[in-house]
């Protein structure tokens, strides 16, 4: 597969509800537990609760007209979220739950689809930055879009990224391509010098209702994402003073054909927020936990423990639940494997990774 695709944010309402446990529960299949609630929220809505960048907001202010019901807004981070956490299974292993989603709004006369964002990456070379950013200053783009910008960014003297706008920042219908692999990593990291150029689709209002419409009703997604492309823009080889009798750019053309075969996929796995506690301690708690042991024992530790798990909150409990019906445990395997080493007989849980579901 040439290229990929994601949703990289969902922005959806519901009228006629006011519960946003309910929502969680019906529409995303995510434990409502894990979920912070906020006394202020976004929209319009006075209240919201979040977990790892997906946000529902709820309690419009009095002054909002009409039914506004919850608003469940994800970033891409939140998307990614959604992925590793819903129960809302896909229909095979290969694609993303994001398709069962989007058929269940689809389907519910009381959703109303504000935003959806695709994501479009190329790894394979189709894209060059800055040949895009030419075609922005000289005008090789034909295009009904008429607002277009183009952001260079630096760390120093040394070039950090380049993105394309093409749209305006509040239209139904906005392009912004960029460097994901420099976006992603560090400087230092290898990765950071690799070819990974995202195009991002944002669509809003009748464009996102008619993208989640055109979704469910088609079998392929690479004809349908390479269609809007078609419609919307092309880069072209300034040859004739009309620019609808320009020829087109053979890369644009390699690229809109690869996006053709695409499916939509999970693009970037999240890790767990368990996981990522367990980081965080060894980075930030470690050496502390150290001096302790060396210093009281390991019964002391085991105190600390004991007062950790007195204290946990119920957001900290539902995520340890999230991570345990997440992953099947295997202690008999464990214990062998570690029995193994230096004659050790305490437990030790091997996880391996297998998601319940709900049925259909």
């Amino acid at each position: 597969m040439k290229s990929a695709a994601s949703i990289d944010w969902l922005t959806f309402s519901i009228k006629g509800e006011t519960d946003p446990h309910a929502i969680v529960k019906r529409y995303l299949r995510i434990d409502p537990a894990l979920f912070v609630d906020h006394p202020h929220g976004k929209y319009g809505y006075q209240r919201s609760m979040s977990f790892g960048n997906i946000f529902v907001f709820h309690d419009p202010a009095p002054d909002r007209i009409g039914d506004m019901g919850v608003c469940v807004s994800m970033s891409g981070s939140g998307c990614r979220t959604f992925e590793a956490h819903t129960t809302l299974h896909s229909k095979d292993d290969l694609t993303t739950p994001f398709l069962r989603l989007v058929e269940q709004l689809h389907a519910d006369e009381n959703v109303n689809v504000s935003r959806v964002d695709l994501a479009l990456d190329d790894t394979e070379g189709y894209l060059d930055l800055e040949v895009i950013a030419a075609a922005v200053d000289e005008n090789t783009i034909n295009s009904r879009i008429r607002k277009r910008r183009v952001v260079k960014g630096y760390d120093g003297t040394i070039k950090d990224g380049t993105t394309v706008y093409i749209g305006a920042e509040q239209s139904d219908f906005r392009i912004r391509i960029y460097d994901k692999a420099k976006e992603r990593y560090k400087p230092t990291e290898p990765e950071y010098n690799k070819h990974w150029v995202r195009f991002e689709i944002v669509m809003r209002g009748d464009n996102a209702n008619g993208f989640v419409n055109a979704l469910v009703n088609t079998d392929d997604l690479g004809l349908l994402a390479s269609g809007i492309l078609n419609d919307k823009i092309a880069f072209i080889e300034r040859t004739e003073t009309n620019i609808t009798r320009c020829e087109v750019c053979k890369w644009w053309t390699d690229f809109v054909d690869s996006v053709a075969n695409i499916k939509l996929v999970i693009k970037e796995e999240t890790q767990h927020r368990l996981l990522k506690s367990i980081d965080w301690v060894k980075r930030q708690i470690a050496p502390t936990l150290s001096l302790i042991n060396d210093a009281k024992g390991f019964f002391m530790i085991r105190e600390i423990l004991a007062i950790g798990t007195s204290k946990r909150t119920r957001q900290q409990q539902a995520i340890l639940d999230d991570y345990r019906n997440s992953y099947y445990i295997d202690t008999r395997q464990a214990t062998k494997a570690w029995s193994e080493q230096d004659g050790c007989t305490d437990q030790i849980l091997l996880h391996v990774p297998v998601r319940s579901v709900y049925p259909d």
